[in-house]
């Protein structure tokens, strides 16, 4: 079996957390160097009911893609050959093209994902990814431009606002997540992670979701470095865990109870 870079396990368990994260489908660009990567997104998406083309390069993207054939790309920041992720996305902001992007990397940095998001990318994912966390945040990636569209979108739900914004949550919604949880999971479980304090929590669902370092959690809640990493051990400490792939899971059994 091939090592993939994206977290399959044996039986399907990707978190839906709203039956219309994934009722329309979308014309998508694959745009990542690793064969891998390319192949279980493009049969992920293709599962989903989405339509895929995947390129091997930025260049091949810019050589032969036509912006409007896509809603959203899915795209790597680094490339051995060609330009990066960040360039393409200037070239194309340089043509008027503003285009929702899901950016990816195995290396993220916070200048990096400054820069992304000055360039309008809505979700920054570090490898290796989930499939729930990639339909999260191109659901995240359409919606946050749906302004422009013709169609008017239904207003987030309390799961969807949970997962796209982490760093927004707040105490209230924390407490509600775990009590809409707390009678199907474990009771020692549910214990350790009703000992998160808010802060805590919300470096929970960055770990989970996103798998940033510590510098990109420190950017993302506005804290310094120390406590972004203070934060990070006690989440581990308090859940018993050891890895990100562990706490993404204990997310994936919260979020399957609490739907």
């Amino acid at each position: 079996m091939k090592n993939s870079l994206i977290s399959q396990p044996a039986q399907p368990r990707f978190m839906v957390t709203d039956k219309t994260v994934h009722s329309q489908k979308h014309r998508l660009a694959v745009i990542d160097e690793d064969v891998s990567v390319r192949s279980d997104l493009c049969s992920l998406l293709e599962a989903q009911g989405h339509q895929t083309k995947h390129f091997v390069s930025t260049n091949e993207f810019l050589d032969s893609a036509k912006p409007n054939d896509f809603d959203c790309i899915l795209l790597e920041l680094w490339f051995k050959s060609g330009i990066s992720g960040l360039d393409l996305l200037r070239n194309l902001a340089g043509f008027g093209h503003l285009m929702p992007t899901v950016m990816m990397s195995a290396l993220p940095d916070v200048d990096s994902a400054l820069e992304a998001g000055k360039l309008g990318v809505s979700a920054f994912l570090a490898k290796p990814l989930r499939g729930a966390q990639v339909s999260n945040a191109l659901h995240q990636a359409i919606l946050s431009t749906s302004s422009t569209g013709c169609s008017p979108q239904r207003p987030p739900s309390f799961l969807q606002e949970l997962l796209m914004n982490p760093e927004k949550l707040s105490k209230t919604r924390w407490n509600c997540l775990l009590c809409r949880a707390e009678h199907r999971l474990n009771p020692d479980l549910f214990g350790r992670l009703e000992s998160l304090t808010c802060a805590e929590a919300k470096v929970f669902l960055l770990l989970s979701l996103q798998g940033l370092p510590n510098k990109l959690l420190a950017s993302k809640l506005n804290i310094g470095d120390r406590t972004a990493e203070t934060h990070r051990g006690k989440v581990f400490s308090k859940l018993g865990m050891r890895s990100v792939m562990q706490l993404r899971d204990l997310l994936d059994e919260v979020l399957k109870v609490a739907a």
